[in-house]
């Protein structure tokens, strides 16, 4: 059964997570949720909201997890609409920060309790029972946003994973995504991205998982460093494209 949310009752300054994925939610995000000004975490996904982006995300400083990705589960998708909000991106310090990694791993926790989400991480589902507070993640995965990809996603360079495909994003991908040094998963797959590939993504040594097909990319895909450890699922679906390791030839 569908249902709509309007107040979030839980709502108030101690909350550290929210996770109301798989709830059937309809309509608007809540925004009582800004009551929340802790939140580390927000998990929406697999709902059926119909909302833009809202403007109160910007203002919750410490988010280091946005998911707001589609249901694929119950076979509809999330309708987020309208350009990927630049000045609400800007205010994210959890996500420009670098964390120095430590040998002892933390988690993200209230008392015993540990926050566990489900994430698209390298193109697959994975669950994580505890989730470290060195995890930035956003992913917007399979709604409806477009215009171009604004170049301050390049500060948040403690981002780790990093999903907007299965969107209508236009433009040229930013160069400013080559200052995501800790990234490890970039999925930019199935929209309308022109352009070439920037060389700056051959520096990303943290990089591991790379997928930009299914765009309108052209030009010739970049040899050595990161690149060579990408294959042809990376690339494909962009027939301007040319080089290794696709099997067509720059002219």
């Amino acid at each position: 059964m569908a249902c709509d949310i309007f107040i979030f009752t839980g709502a108030n300054d101690d909350n550290y997570d929210v996770s109301l994925s798989f709830n059937y939610m309809q309509r608007k995000v809540p925004t009582s949720l800004y009551k929340c000004q802790k939140l580390r975490i927000i998990d929406l996904g697999n709902n059926w909201l119909s909302d833009t982006f809202s403007s109160w995300l910007g203002d919750l400083l410490d988010l280091s997890v946005l998911i707001l990705r589609s249901n694929n589960f119950h076979g509809g998708i999330n309708g987020f609409v309208g350009q990927l909000p630049t000045k609400y991106l800007q205010n994210f310090n959890a996500m420009k920060n670098v964390v120095k990694k430590n040998t002892q791993p933390e988690y993200v926790s209230t008392g015993s309790i540990y926050y566990s989400i489900t994430v698209t991480v390298k193109g697959v589902d994975q669950y994580f029972p505890q989730l470290s507070v060195e995890y930035t993640i956003v992913d917007l995965l399979g709604n409806k946003f477009e215009g171009e990809m604004p170049n301050i996603i390049g500060k948040l360079k403690s981002l780790i994973v990093l999903n907007l495909s299965h969107n209508s994003l236009a433009g040229q991908i930013p160069h400013s995504l080559g200052n995501i040094s800790e990234i490890e998963s970039l999925d930019l797959s199935w929209n309308q991205l022109i352009g070439e590939i920037p060389q700056s993504f051959a520096d990303l040594t943290f990089l591991d998982f790379l997928n930009l097909s299914q765009n309108h990319l052209v030009g010739h895909i970049s040899q050595g460093k990161q690149f060579g450890t990408f294959d042809n699922y990376s690339f494909g679906g962009n027939p301007k494209l040319c080089g290794f390791p696709l099997t067509k030839k720059c002219g």
